[in-house]
């Protein structure tokens, strides 16, 4: 009698379960089962259409055609869970983009946390005459388009059917591209720009017109936006609200406002926000602005006179013991009791430290700032503090004074000593780090 692993035994159970349960839910009757898809986001609900579709029974493709209805607009992966978008491939996107009839009734598709896909699951869209908002990102609103590691999602793939949607479309569509893709800068991507550009210029020659003082847009400035096609921007639509997809011109301020542009870019999320769509906050250092919902990226100051202050996350440092942040402005490398600062940095282990985290000064003459570790570890080359000359110094530097003065001072001379003969006795055939010897 041959045994079975108590493992394989678990394994094929889990197998007949789950063919169970497959067959139990494609033979419920269709009201239950579009009942039960109306509680799920709309991908979701797509997703489980799909699923059923698989079924060859005509019955089922019925059903399918019930759960996901006939009235879409906005598809955004971004409404289901994030772990579950991660896990989408192009097959289960395009069997999505199938099922809802996408070439025909989505205006705006957001592929949100959809990393794993290569961009062939957008084929279903060619031909597409309604599509007006397309967000390559793959992040939500709100969140940094930096991706690590870069996501598979290729341009190679993805523009020939961009290059087909555009060619058909007869409005002007937001399309927001990879942050990789704007950073590979190739020729290939460049060309698509300049055709990207020539549409919007097509369809808004006639009917663009600044929402915030009504003035016409003329050619030229058309011709410059709302693709930048070099630098950083390269692939950044300009001049267009990504929340409401109006237009401003870049000379458009609200007088109630301060004379505050209307349109703003947001330096965290790298999209435009005009004041209706998003309230803007400013770095008090760097004077970027960042839309509302990326204001996750601000720290108060906690250094010299700066606790008032928020900053953005360039213009911050961190403690890497305790993580209390500090603006640039306020890390210094000469440690002092009163000057208020919060982060120094450790001329030996290169750490960035704070106030409570340093636990060493730093040196009077010489101004290296030696972590309270580092300083344990160095032996002759730590620092010390004299009680008879009130003078905190690496021992370099008390050497020199300590001859300089007339070698008078006795509290010096004692941690000279001491240092020497620790260094002396741990390695008797090497001198010590500063040079030192007695006659």
């Amino acid at each position: 009698m041959t045994s079975t692993e108590p493992g394989s035994r678990k394994r094929r159970k889990k197998i007949h379960d789950a063919s169970l349960a497959s067959e139990n839910i494609a033979g419920l009757p269709s009201e239950p089962l579009i009942h039960i898809s109306s509680y799920l986001a709309a991908p979701s609900r797509a997703l489980f259409a799909v699923a059923l579709a698989l079924d060859t029974e005509t019955s089922q493709e019925n059903i399918s055609t019930a759960i996901v209805g006939y009235h879409w607009d906005t598809l955004d992966f971004g409404q289901i869970e994030k772990e579950l978008a991660a896990k989408l491939s192009d097959e289960d996107i395009s069997g999505v983009l199938h099922c809802i009839d996408a070439v025909n009734t989505v205006t705006k598709l957001r592929l949100t946390n959809c990393i794993k896909i290569t961009g062939a699951c957008l084929e279903p869209l060619r031909g597409s005459r309604v599509i007006k908002e397309i967000d390559l990102s793959l992040v939500g609103r709100h969140k940094s388009p930096l991706l690590d590691p870069r996501p598979p999602i290729s341009s190679d793939i993805v523009l020939p059917i961009l290059d087909d949607i555009i060619a058909r479309c007869d409005v002007a569509i937001m399309i927001q591209f990879p942050k990789a893709w704007r950073q590979l800068r190739s020729n290939y991507f460049y060309d698509f720009l300049e055709r990207y550009n020539i549409m919007w210029r097509d369809h808004l020659l006639e009917e663009a017109i600044c929402t915030g003082c009504c003035n016409d847009i003329d050619h030229a400035w058309v011709v410059s936006w709302p693709v930048v096609l070099s630098g950083k921007d390269c692939g950044k639509v300009q001049f267009t609200c990504h929340g409401c997809l109006t237009h401003y011109c870049p000379t458009c301020v609200d007088a109630e406002l301060n004379e505050e542009p209307n349109l703003k870019f947001c330096f965290g999320c790298e999209r435009s926000y005009c004041l209706d769509c998003s309230k803007i906050d400013v770095c008090n250092r760097c004077d970027k602005y960042y839309c509302h919902g990326c204001t996750s990226f601000f720290k108060g100051c906690f250094g010299g006179g700066c606790e008032e202050n928020i900053f953005c996350g360039h213009c911050q440092v961190k403690c890497d013991v305790c993580y209390q942040t500090s603006c640039k402005d306020c890390r210094v490398v000469r440690y002092s009791d009163d000057c208020g600062a919060c982060l120094f940095d450790c001329t030996t282990c290169k750490r960035t430290l704070c106030v409570s985290c340093v636990r060493s000064p730093t040196c009077d003459m010489c101004d290296i700032t030696i972590c309270g570790d580092c300083n344990d570890k160095e032996g002759a080359d730590g620092l010390a503090y004299c009680d008879d000359c009130d003078k905190e110094l690496c021992i370099g530097c008390r050497y020199k004074d300590f001859k300089k003065n007339g070698s008078k001072c006795t509290g010096c001379y004692d941690i000279i000593t001491k240092v020497f003969n620790q260094a002396t006795e741990s390695h008797p055939k090497v001198e010590c780090n500063s040079g030192l010897h007695f006659d």
